[in-house]
């Protein structure tokens, strides 16, 4: 694996990591530091054959080069160090002339769509700015119609986005960042339409295409849920697709299927090389085959509205052809790293995208891995006439026929466990390589991945042939009926296949527990395990059973650790009090009814954190109901465990004692009518805890008489959640 690329995109995506951690006001200090590095690597290339350790001093020199570049690119990258940016102006702009970026995605409850913001009117007028921002449109006549290119104008104030107050708790202030999106807004009818669109660029051409695309689909006759299938295997649209489809595909290990990414562009590339067998090999004929190859898959990706995955995926494989195109052994891994440095140095937050991560991942463990695998089984066919001719000499007709038979059966059995363990090993080695990702994003790996992968991954490359004659042939009869028909029973024998693996036992383990820590540990065992299968130094294969031998024992340390917890949290939610009591690996949920009854808003902020403290089991608990066991007691709106008592205040209080009942905490939630005296003069407790589901004001009332009184106080909405030790 003598890769000179290779070498050097380590070090430039530590430089573009590294920023993400430590992040300095003067771009100019990386930037002069890096062409110092230049100058003093361009001085020892005289002296690099005269002395062996000036090789060294130009390899350290190199790396910094590598490093302090992908660090002021990631640093001059970032949209808030312009002073021209929205974000700097948000506290006094009221309304703003914005231009609908993307093609807008509708649901039952809003209308979302990505913004450039032009202007901003502040109190001395308009000012020209720059900067993306997510907005969110109640479903009207209005908001219906938008389409990219539209100007608006906003009558209405941008906000920040607000950052996690749960623990671990998905970070979408983070998430949309990477993406250079940096504020939002709801908006009802505070906006107009000044300008409908009428751009004809690029990205217009081929978002009018897409849409084409979907009114031929949605015209079919298929079911919805074909309709949503194809609009996400073929263009890239997953916004139709119902929660179950996306659990089976999830369970199934095959969600690479549901949007245009790599395997795609893949079985395209290869079926285009396929068909122009006829070529020749010579270096002419190449070019001439690999130029057609980059055309079709640049038209591929425009399909589907050069949705980023497919331009991510298009690049790599038009730069692995045009490395083959010159190259008649072209080195896959300088292709992949020469591809990846392009793409970072257009947008070195790529680097966080996770379709990213998972595309070049797979790749490298197929090119890798993959070959490795499949070696360990031998499928050569055996000569049974010749073997039989040596033995007993020369057979009858009838034995003659026979021996022909089974020759013949015996080679197409053979061709095809060959191609079955080739599909086995592509999906394993893939699996492999992705592991460490599935695990630490979510949480979760699927058991029988192989079975769907051998079953419905062969035959991607039929499907996408049929939903592209489908929409090539829609308007000709018979023929694009035929073509529909074929489709349809695609999506069912897929619908099948991950039907049955979703109902298998124990389809999947989820709720690991996989910190950046185990990470950063798995991607350098992989990136290990890669370099000795292609160099065999033993080293490297230390290194990665090192790492994963360390992996093993900090999760083992975890699970003791966490068997013996015990700790209690109030979530910060606007939809009522959201408690949770932890004891080992077990722990009782206390919520509203109407919360307990919303699983997917309870998943969202509970699920990491259950699964970093290793909570196997959740008991749900309504506040109104009554629970007694060994660990925690539960009387209706008190609540006692360990050395804590808690009161929940949920009204006003009514029954006044000349005896105070002594609470650890009280909880005031519902937008109880209450005071902190009435609360003192009733209660002898050591701290107030206000839910985030109170009224601001009264709030800010409660928390002023805490100040005036020297009682402590933790307001979810401002403080983020409770987190108390039993």
């Amino acid at each position: 694996m003598n890769s000179s690329v290779v070498k050097w995109i380590f070090p430039f995506i530590c430089g573009i990591l590294l920023e993400g951690v430590f992040e300095i006001k003067h771009a100019l200090i990386p930037m002069i530091f890096c062409v110092l590095c230049i100058v003093a690597f361009i001085v020892c290339l005289r002296f690099t054959y005269r002395h062996k350790l000036t090789q060294i001093v130009c390899t350290a020199l190199i790396v910094a080069i590598s490093v302090t570049f992908g660090y002021s690119l990631a640093l001059l990258e970032s949209p808030l160090r312009s002073q021209y940016h929205y974000s700097h102006y948000i506290p006094s702009a009221d309304m703003y002339e914005v231009m609908v970026d993307n093609m807008p995605t509708h649901t039952d409850k809003y209308v979302k769509a990505i913004a450039k913001i032009n202007m901003a009117h502040q109190p001395e007028g308009w000012k020209a700015v720059n900067g993306k921002a997510i907005l969110y449109f109640t479903i009207d006549s209005t908001s219906e119609t938008l389409q990219y290119g539209d100007v608006l104008l906003l009558k209405t104030k941008l906000r920040d986005i607000n950052t996690p107050k749960n623990p671990y708790e998905f970070d979408y202030k983070k998430y949309l960042s990477r993406k250079k999106i940096y504020g939002n807004a709801y908006i009802s009818d505070q906006y107009s339409i000044i300008e409908k669109s009428n751009r004809n660029d690029i990205k217009s051409t081929v978002y009018k295409l897409r849409q084409g695309m979907m009114d031929i689909i949605n015209s079919t006759s298929l079911t919805t849920q074909e309709k949503a299938i194809a609009e996400a295997m073929l263009l890239g649209w997953d916004e139709n697709l119902d929660d179950d489809t996306i659990l089976k595909f999830s369970n199934a290990g095959i969600s690479h299927l549901l949007c245009v990414s790599g395997l795609h562009l893949g079985i395209i590339a290869t079926m285009v090389g396929w068909c122009l067998f006829f070529i020749g090999n010579s270096k002419k004929h190449r070019i001439i085959k690999g130029c057609i190859q980059i055309i079709i898959l640049w038209i591929f990706a425009g399909i589907t509205g050069l949705a980023p995955s497919a331009s991510r995926a298009a690049t790599m494989f038009s730069l692995v052809v045009i490395g083959e195109m010159f190259l008649s052994r072209a080195n896959i891994y300088n292709n992949l790293a020469t591809s990846a440095l392009i793409l970072l140095v257009a947008d070195p937050y790529l680097i966080y995208d996770i379709g990213f991560q998972l595309s070049y991942f797979a790749v490298i463990g197929i090119v890798s891995i993959h070959p490795a695998l499949y070696n360990l089984f031998s499928f050569s066919n055996k000569d049974w006439i010749k073997a039989y001719y040596n033995k007993n000499g020369k057979p009858s007709n009838i034995v003659d026929a026979l021996l022909y038979a089974w020759q013949w059966i015996s080679n197409a059995t053979l061709w095809l466990l060959s191609k079955i363990w080739n599909f086995a090993t592509i999906s394993i080695a893939a699996q492999l390589a992705v592991t460490p990702f599935l695990l630490y994003y979510f949480n979760q790996f699927p058991i029988y991945f192989l079975i769907a992968n051998i079953l419905i991954v062969p035959f991607v490359g039929i499907i996408l042939a049929t939903s592209i004659a489908m929409l090539m042939f829609h308007n000709i009869g018979i023929i694009g009926q035929i073509f529909e028909y074929l489709f349809s029973k695609e999506i069912t024998f897929i619908d099948l296949i991950t039907s049955f693996t979703s109902n298998l036992p124990y389809v999947s383990i989820k709720g690991i527990c996989f910190d950046e820590f185990m990470f950063g540990l798995g991607i350098i065992s992989i990136v290990a395990f890669v370099l000795w299968i292609g160099r065999k130094w033993k080293y490297y294969l230390y290194t990665a059973l090192l790492s994963l031998s360390v992996i093993v024992l900090y999760s083992s340390y975890i699970k003791i650790s966490t068997s013996s917890q015990s700790k209690w949290t109030v979530y910060d939610t606007s939809k009522g009090l959201a408690m949770e009591v932890m004891s080992g690996n077990e722990s009782w949920f206390i919520a509203d009814s109407a919360l307990l009854a919303d699983s997917k808003q309870v998943k969202y902020f509970t699920d990491n954190y259950r699964t970093r403290h290793c909570i196997y089991k959740t008991d749900n608990i309504s506040l109104d109901d009554t629970l007694h066991n060994d660990i925690i007691y539960k009387n209706k709106l008190f609540v006692a465990f360990g050395n804590h008592r808690i009161g929940i205040i949920t009204q006003s209080i009514n029954n006044h004692s000349s005896q105070k009942l002594h609470l650890s905490h009280i909880i005031v939630t519902h937008n109880a009518e209450v005071s902190i005296s009435e609360l003192c003069n009733n209660f002898d407790f050591d701290t107030l805890i206000i839910t985030s589901d109170n009224y601001h004001r009264k709030a800010k009332r409660w928390i002023d008489e805490c100040k005036a009184l020297g009682i402590p106080y933790h307001y979810t909405a401002q403080d983020g959640a409770y987190i108390g030790k039993q």
